[in-house]
């Protein structure tokens, strides 16, 4: 009976966990301006196995080298992978969006973290650790196919990003970084997207070029109509018509 008890309690104290994070998430959403969408059945396995840390703008989660155990998913914010080099001044690997994953490598017993992770805007994080999401990769399907299609598309964008490293120029990588981050891809997405304002100082790191050239291009995409400024940063579709005729 006390078994039973204790069980039926931390399954109701589990449950209302996840119901405070959904509120805190569509605080945060309607803060940002942003359409809140009904949690999908994977976000709430994901909240339910894992566990949510809330990060400022800049906020290193973790950094390279040190023990990984966790893979991770963005709830909601913007989250930048970096790689150091002894005498070098640390690259920008990848940004990643809400919605997506990282620290994946720990399912592929990699003891160690092969990046630093560092929020570009608030964030909200989810960490799950290493068990449990070879158990809800397993056991549930919803969990399996978001994260199938989250490789899949981390390979797709690898490629696409030694590409534009080694034939566009700086103001083209900025647009295609624009693009992606409003995910604006295709001739399908929305004629405007709004994303969390970045720094400059941040694009410059993403793009690989310094801050005076990204803000030289931003203003030049501004009085083309490319972008706007209405608290946040709304990328328009026309950006993508101009970086397609380019």
């Amino acid at each position: 009976m006390v078994l039973i008890e204790t069980g039926c309690m931390e399954r109701r104290l589990r449950s209302r966990s996840v119901k405070i994070r959904m509120r805190w998430t569509e605080a945060t959403c309607k803060k940002m301006k942003v359409r809140h969408k009904p949690p999908s059945a994977s976000d709430e396995l994901l909240a339910e196995a894992g566990t949510l840390s809330h990060f400022a703008e800049r906020e290193t989660i973790y950094t390279q080298g040190t023990l990984n155990g966790c893979v991770y998913f963005v709830q909601n914010g913007m989250v930048m992978l970096t790689v150091a080099t002894k005498g070098r001044r640390p690259v920008v690997i990848s940004v990643l969006p809400a919605r997506t994953f990282f620290g994946e490598a720990t399912l592929s017993n990699q003891l160690l973290h092969l990046s630093t992770a560092t929020t570009l805007v608030p964030s909200s994080i989810l960490a799950v650790k290493k068990s449990e999401m070879l158990r809800l990769l397993h056991d549930e399907r919803d969990v399996a196919t978001v994260f199938r299609t989250h490789m899949l598309a981390a390979n797709m964008r690898f490629r696409e990003d030694l590409l534009d490293v080694m034939v566009n120029s700086a103001s083209q990588r900025l647009a295609r970084a624009l693009l992606r981050l409003a995910n604006i891809s295709s001739s399908g997405s929305p004629r405007k997207a709004s994303i969390p304002r970045i720094s400059q100082l941040a694009l410059a790191e993403m793009v690989g070029t310094t801050r005076s050239r990204i803000n030289f291009f931003m203003n030049n995409f501004r009085k083309s109509g490319y972008i706007s400024y209405n608290g946040m940063l709304e990328v328009h579709s026309t950006l993508r018509q101009a970086l397609s005729n380019s």
